[in-house]
C-alpha cells in the first residue's frame, strides 16, 4: 500500500504541475481571446456557433479527463499542502482551464490573429502617448537671481567713435578700410572692435572701446595714423553730419528733364563740363523718364547756371532743360509755374523753326508734345519767367509761319480750341482745313500739317538709268524708259487723287474691248523707286556715321583743351608753392 500510495503521489504531483503550467498559458490565451478587439476579417463564422462549439469541446475533456486519471481525488487534500492560499484559492479555476487545455490546437488561428489585433492597439497607444508633447510645468522651473550692480553694467558698457566713409578714398572698398582701422589701433588694448553701417545711405564707421578714458583720447582729433578726426557717436552728431553731406551734394546736382531718347548721355556730360568748366563726379539716369541727375565736382558750376539764366541745354535740334533736383526749390519753381500753348504747329516743326516764336512770346524753353501717325498738327509748351508772362490769361497772340496760323494761349486760358488747326473760335466739327472727303462724301479726311523745308532732293535721271540699267538691274531687259515727269505738291509728296463717289466700275467692260499686251512698265518703275529708296537710305546713314564722327571729334578737342588748361593751372599752383 505504501508503494502504491507513493507512486500515486508522484503521479498526482507531476499531473498538478502539468496541469499548472497548461492552465497557466491556456490562461493567457483566453484572456487574450476574450477581451481582444478583434476585427471584421478575423470572425469569419458565427460567434454563436463558436460558444455552442467551446461548450461541447469543454465537455468532451471533462469526460476524457475524468475517465483517463486514477481515482485519487480523496487523497489531494492530504497531499497539497493547504497553507499555500494561491492555489487553493485558483485551484477551481485552474481545473476549469485543465478541461480546455486539450483545445488549444484547435484555436490556435483565432489566438493569433487576436495577438496581432492587440499589437496594433497596443503600438497605436504608445504612438498616440508619443505625440502628446511633454510640457514643464510652473513647479518644475526655478527662477535664478542673479548678482548685478552698477558697475558690473559698467563692465559691459561701450564707447562709440564713428568716422565717415568719405574721409578715405573711393578706390579703397570696405574690408580693405576695415582693416587698416584695425591696424590702426593694434597698440590699443583697449580698442575692442570697428564695424560699418549705412543710415539714409551714407555710410559711416563705427569703432567700441572699453574704457571711456580712451574713447575721450580719441575724439575730435585727427588719430596719428588715420588722419581723419574720429567723432562722437551720437544721433545728433551723425544727423547733423548726414545733412552736411546732403546739402553739399544738393548744392552741387541739377536735374536735366526733356531728353530725346535716342540722345546719348555721355554727349549731355560732355556738354556740360564745357559750359561750366567744371568736372562731373556722378550721374544717374530715369531712363523710363528720360531724365538724369547731374552732380558736379565744385558748387560753382551751379551757380554759374543758375546766376547766368542758362534754362536749356541746346544739343543739335533738342532743348534739354536745366531744372533743380528738389521739385520744391525755388529755381525749379520759377522754371515750371509760367507757360505758353503753341496749338496747330506743323508735324515737322523742330527747335530751329521755333526760336522767332520764343523771341516773339519772350520764352526760354519748349518742349513739344507726343504724336502719332494720326496727328494733324501738334503742341509746343513754353516756359518763361514771371516777369514776361502775360497779365492777360484771356489774351490770345496768333502768329503766322509759312501758310500756316499758330495761335498762343497761356496756361491759365479755360476756354476750347480746335483740335485740327488749334483755332480757339471754333471746334473741330467746323474746321475747315486742308482736307479731303471720303469715298461717301459725307466725312472730312484732313491732311496733315508740315512745313516746307529748303533741302536738297535726289531726282532720277532717265539717261543714267537707261544707260546702264544692265548693272542697276541686270535681270530686267535692257529696254530704254521714256521720260515721266510725276507732279509733287509742296509738302514733297504725290497729291491725292479724290475719289468720285459716282463712278462706278463697267464690270463687262474687259468684254467689250480686246484686251492688250501687260506691260512691264510698272515692274520696272517698282525696281526704280525700290533702288532709289535703298540710295536714299545709304546715304542717311553715312551722314550720320559723318555727324558723329564730327561731334566725337569735337568732343576730343574739348577734352584735350580742358586737360592742358587743367595742367597749366596746375603747374602755376607748384610754381607757387615754390
Amino acid at each position: 500500500m505504501s508503494q502504491a500510495s507513493s507512486s500515486s503521489k508522484r503521479q498526482l504531483c507531476s499531473y498538478v504541475t502539468k496541469t499548472y503550467k497548461n492552465n497557466g498559458e491556456l490562461d493567457a490565451d483566453t484572456v487574450q481571446d476574450t477581451y481582444a478587439v478583434k476585427s471584421p476579417k478575423a470572425q469569419p463564422y458565427d460567434i454563436d456557433n463558436s460558444k455552442t462549439k467551446k461548450l461541447k469541446t469543454i465537455q468532451k475533456n471533462k469526460d476524457i479527463t475524468s475517465t483517463s486519471l486514477p481515482d485519487t481525488t480523496a487523497y489531494m487534500e492530504d497531499i497539497i499542502d493547504t497553507s499555500n492560499t494561491t492555489i487553493v484559492k485558483n485551484s477551481a479555476p485552474e481545473n476549469s482551464q485543465a478541461r480546455l487545455s486539450h483545445d488549444r490546437n484547435d484555436k490556435q488561428p483565432v489566438q493569433n490573429q487576436s495577438a496581432d489585433n492587440t499589437s496594433k492597439i497596443s503600438s497605436s497607444e504608445n504612438q498616440t502617448q508619443r505625440s502628446t508633447p511633454k510640457l514643464a510645468t510652473n513647479k518644475m522651473i526655478e527662477l535664478l537671481e542673479l548678482e548685478i550692480s552698477q558697475e558690473t553694467l559698467l563692465e559691459y558698457k561701450h564707447y562709440e567713435l564713428f568716422i565717415p566713409r568719405d574721409s578715405f578714398l573711393k578706390e579703397n572698398k570696405t574690408f580693405e578700410i576695415l582693416n587698416f582701422i584695425k591696424n590702426a589701433f593694434v597698440n590699443e588694448k583697449e580698442f575692442f572692435e570697428v564695424c560699418t553701417t549705412k543710415h539714409l545711405t551714407y555710410e559711416i564707421f563705427i569703432l567700441r572701446f572699453l574704457k571711456e578714458e580712451t574713447k575721450n583720447k580719441y575724439k575730435n582729433e585727427p588719430h596719428p595714423v588715420i588722419q581723419k578726426p574720429l567723432y562722437d557717436y551720437t544721433n545728433e552728431n551723425v544727423q547733423t553730419l548726414i545733412q552736411k553731406k546732403l546739402e553739399d551734394i544738393s548744392n552741387r546736382s541739377i536735374r536735366l528733364v526733356n531728353i530725346p531718347h535716342k540722345l546719348n548721355f555721355n554727349l549731355i556730360i560732355a556738354h556740360l563740363a564745357n559750359i561750366t568748366g567744371v568736372s562731373i563726379t556722378h550721374h544717374k539716369d530715369i531712363t523710363p523718364k528720360q531724365k538724369l541727375i547731374i552732380r558736379f565736382e565744385k558748387e560753382s558750376a551751379m551757380k554759374y547756371l543758375y546766376e547766368n539764366e542758362h534754362w536749356t541745354l541746346a544739343i543739335r535740334n533738342s532743348l534739354i532743360r536745366i531744372l533743380h533736383p528738389d521739385i520744391a526749390h525755388k529755381i525749379s519753381v520759377q522754371r515750371t509755374s509760367y507757360r505758353y500753348l503753341v496749338r496747330g504747329l506743323p508735324l515737322n516743326t523742330d527747335i530751329r523753326n521755333m526760336i522767332p516764336i520764343l523771341k516773339a512770346i519772350k520764352g526760354r524753353t519748349c518742349t513739344f508734345n507726343a504724336t502719332s501717325r494720326n496727328s494733324i498738327s501738334k503742341t509746343a509748351f513754353v516756359y518763361t519767367n514771371k516777369e514776361n508772362y502775360t497779365k492777360d490769361p484771356n489774351k490770345i497772340q496768333k502768329i503766322r509761319l509759312q501758310n500756316h496760323t499758330i495761335f498762343v494761349v497761356s496756361q491759365d486760358y479755360k476756354g476750347d480750341s480746335c483740335i485740327i488747326c488749334g483755332d480757339p473760335q471754333h471746334i473741330y466739327e467746323n474746321c475747315n482745313s486742308e482736307h479731303r472727303l471720303d469715298v461717301n462724301g459725307s466725312r472730312k479726311i484732313y491732311m496733315p500739317k508740315y512745313l516746307k523745308k529748303d533741302r536738297t532732293k535726289l531726282e532720277n535721271n532717265q539717261d543714267i538709268t537707261n544707260k546702264y540699267r544692265h548693272i542697276i538691274s541686270p535681270e530686267q531687259k535692257t529696254k530704254p524708259i521714256p521720260p515721266t515727269s510725276i507732279p509733287i505738291n509742296q509738302n514733297g509728296k504725290r497729291p491725292i487723287v479724290p475719289t468720285n463717289s459716282n463712278y462706278h466700275l463697267d464690270l463687262n467692260a474687259n468684254a467689250r474691248t480686246p484686251k492688250q499686251q501687260p506691260s512691264i512698265q510698272p515692274q520696272l518703275n517698282a525696281i526704280h523707286e525700290k533702288q532709289l529708296i535703298e540710295a536714299k537710305e545709304k546715304i542717311s546713314k553715312l551722314e550720320n556715321a559723318l555727324n558723329a564722327l564730327t561731334t566725337k571729334y569735337e568732343m576730343l578737342e574739348q577734352q584735350i583743351k580742358t586737360i592742358n588748361t587743367q595742367h597749366n593751372t596746375q603747374n602755376k599752383s607748384i610754381d607757387n608753392l615754390k
